[in-house]
């Protein structure tokens, strides 16, 4: 079937193969169409094709084998970047919500290393705007988001901060899927808000211990609530 787009145009062409991808028409480790077979199907310009699978095997999306074709990168070889561009299955989220139990949590001490009184101040800023927004679940988590950048940030460290970038943009992709998690764990806004309230001023009063248990805690209620939902997902397709 040819599917007429009228793109030369890279970035649709882009979005054409993450379309594939996120569908699930491509699998990861699948061959996918030649430049030959873009052209043709698409009527779009081998320059074109070019620029787009180059753009998505920097971001280690696609991996071109020489003498036999381009193919979806395996899952394992996954970059971070590539994360924030493909459509992220529970699994994907549960490595990132790991990931981030162990680096926020480390982060905290190069905060109270680092910090500032700005620091602090943004800290606060952010405190405050989540509980003005405890009704308004968007706006909630935004803040929330923008709280655990800003602890980041304090940290001083160029990584530290990349890393967080990261990490917050692919949860910002889910957003949807990280506030459903909270509510099917039954955790409130002002639950959730009281953790941060209290670590805010856990932070200003340099305790590090209770800190770190209070990030402990607010991180792993988020993987117990994914780990519950791929259960229950399991169940029932079993039960289909």
């Amino acid at each position: 079937m040819t599917i007429d787009l009228q793109l030369n145009n890279s970035s649709h062409i882009t979005d054409f193969i993450l379309s594939k991808i996120n569908n699930g028409d491509w699998r990861y480790g699948d061959k996918i169409w030649t430049e030959n077979e873009f052209i043709s199907n698409l009527k779009v310009k081998r320059p074109a094709v070019r620029q787009a699978i180059e753009k998505l095997c920097m971001l280690s999306i696609l991996r071109k084998v020489q003498g036999s074709g381009t193919y979806v990168e395996k899952v394992q070889n996954l970059s971070l970047n590539s994360l924030l561009v493909l459509d992220n299955s529970n699994n994907d989220l549960l490595d990132v919500l790991y990931f981030r139990l162990y680096f926020e949590i480390g982060n905290i001490e190069l905060f109270l290393k680092n910090s500032t009184v700005d620091d602090f101040a943004e800290l606060k800023k952010y405190c405050d705007l989540m509980n003005e927004n405890r009704e308004n679940r968007t706006e909630y988590y935004k803040y929330d988001f923008l709280f655990h950048k800003a602890l980041a940030k304090g940290t001083h460290n160029k990584i530290v901060i990349m890393i967080s970038d990261i990490i917050f943009g692919i949860l910002a992709k889910n957003q949807i899927t990280v506030q459903n998690v909270y509510i099917d764990l039954g955790i409130s806004n002002k639950k959730a808000f009281d953790v941060h309230d209290f670590l805010y001023n856990s932070l200003l009063e340099k305790d590090i211990r209770m800190s770190k248990a209070l990030m402990y805690r607010h991180v792993d209620s988020a993987i117990k609530a994914v780990e519950q939902r791929q259960i229950e997902e399991r169940l029932k397709r079993e039960i289909i």
